[in-house]
């Protein structure tokens, strides 16, 4: 491990966040190196906590041992904190504690970013680091989520704790570089590639038409399908269209349908609509029926890595 863990965190509530950090201890206790408001540099004395906690808004940042560890806001309110007083394997525990909806660990390893290693982790969201060996969602965090049944079906170790908390570890901690490395790449992938995965972001590319018939009396979106496949990008840009409110309907929209005309075509959209919280209904004897209300799949087990 060549780094503390450091997370950048998502919160309603950043001066609570802060105010956490210092309270559980996971703030370095000494004088920091540096101490930077709003791009200035600032005389660091001995009540740069006070100062900190007085600032409301304003992006900051603390370093500490040549920046080996950090506290930091940045100018969008995400906040990026190293946890001087914890190893890898504590901290799933300790996020419990803490008021955020979103938390990404960077990587442990300083060789990950290398130009050699040849790999650029998905994007987490503005503010965020790049994903490194893990990812936290609590409360309104898991509407970054295509639906919360996409913790269940990746290649990652997923750890649920109190205060609505689920954590997603990327690699096993004992791992080397090369090791963690191919266990985190197929992992990033199915959490947030664009393409084919389960992280929906406000600026998205967005390529298919969003249409359907609305009924108001479901709140429901229907999207007719017949002679095509949908593909797993069409079914996030529903999704994104959804949850952030580009689809003109003219009453509230609680659930999206996909309606395939001819059921021989339903095949496996029926687990990736699923899988992403979307409806799945066909047509039989000329009436609307639908299929995934009685679909349970099992998830296939953790990579042997994560099942310790």
């Amino acid at each position: 491990m060549d780094y503390p863990p450091t997370l950048s965190f998502e919160s309603a509530n950043s001066q609570r966040l802060l105010a956490e950090l210092f309270d559980f201890g996971h703030v370095p206790n000494k004088l920091p190196n540096k101490f930077i408001v709003d791009r200035r540099r600032r005389r660091v004395t001995k009540a740069w906590r006070e100062e900190i906690q007085s600032l409301t808004t304003e992006p900051f940042k603390l370093l500490w041992d040549e920046a080996r560890f950090l506290l930091e806001r940045s100018q969008g309110g995400v906040i990026r904190a190293s946890f001087a007083d914890l190893e890898p394997a504590a901290l799933p525990a300790a996020l419990e504690s803490l008021s955020f909806s979103v938390g990404v660990a960077a990587s442990l390893f300083g060789g990950w970013y290398n130009d050699d290693v040849d790999y650029v982790p998905p994007w987490a969201g503005p503010g965020h680091y790049d994903l490194g060996w893990l990812c936290a969602f609590k409360g309104q965090g898991y509407l970054r989520l295509t639906s919360r049944r996409w913790l269940d079906f990746g290649p990652w170790k997923l750890i649920r704790g109190a205060e609505d908390l689920s954590v997603l570890q990327f690699h096993a901690l004992d791992a080397s570089l090369a090791e963690a490395l191919a266990q985190a790449r197929p992992a990033h992938a199915r959490l947030a590639d664009p393409e084919t995965g389960g992280m929906v972001h406000e600026d998205r590319d967005v390529q298919h038409d969003i249409r359907g018939t609305y009924d108001a009396k479901e709140r429901l979106l229907k999207v007719p399908v017949l002679g095509r496949a949908i593909s797993t990008a069409e079914m996030m840009d529903f999704r994104w269209a959804e949850r952030f409110g580009h689809i003109p309907t003219p009453g509230p929209l609680e659930r999206i349908a996909f309606v395939f005309l001819d059921e021989a075509e339903v095949g496996t959209h029926l687990h990736e609509l699923w899988v992403r919280g979307f409806e799945c209904w066909t047509i039989r004897d000329g009436l609307e029926y639908r299929l995934d209300d009685a679909y349970q799949p099992v998830p296939e087990p953790p990579p042997p890595w994560a099942r310790t």
